[in-house]
């Protein structure tokens, strides 16, 4: 019997969890949570830059950014798994995703949206992992 049990699981434990399998679908929509909390941790430390305000929001901030990275690295593992990769790839493709982050903030009035099209790249990469064309065994 496959493991077609596992993708029946509550949707905040697979949300939170390492454990399980989720395909493209279900891979995309715990993406767009995680963008959301990434956007709310972007708004508190821009509040946290206003010269009238104080610090209060700064830590909020760093604490939302630790969950967007806990539920990235969370939905990554569950959709390499389901594709049948290693889920240590997963730390390839943060250190990826937070390198093309911090880069596309450090250049933001060079090239605009090439930080967003290399965020989303690897996000794509990942939910579409299966996708990818398979070595032929023959094939040298």
């Amino acid at each position: 019997m496959s493991e077609v049990g596992s993708t029946n699981e509550a949707p905040a434990a697979s949300l939170f969890g390492f454990r399980g399998r989720i395909g493209p679908a279900r891979y995309w929509a715990h993406v767009a949570g995680t963008l959301a909390v990434l956007v709310a941790s972007f708004i508190f430390a821009a509040m946290a830059s206003d010269p009238r305000g104080g610090d209060g929001s700064l830590l909020l901030a760093f604490p939302l950014f630790g969950i967007f990275i806990w539920l990235l690295a969370t939905a990554m593992t569950q959709r390499l798994r389901n594709a049948g990769k290693p889920p240590v790839l997963v730390l390839a493709f943060i250190i990826a995703q937070l390198g093309v982050l911090f880069l596309a903030i450090a250049l933001i009035e060079l090239a605009p949206f090439a930080g967003l099209i290399g965020f989303f790249g690897v996000l794509a990469l990942v939910g579409h992992i299966d996708a990818l064309p398979k070595r032929k065994a023959g094939a040298a």
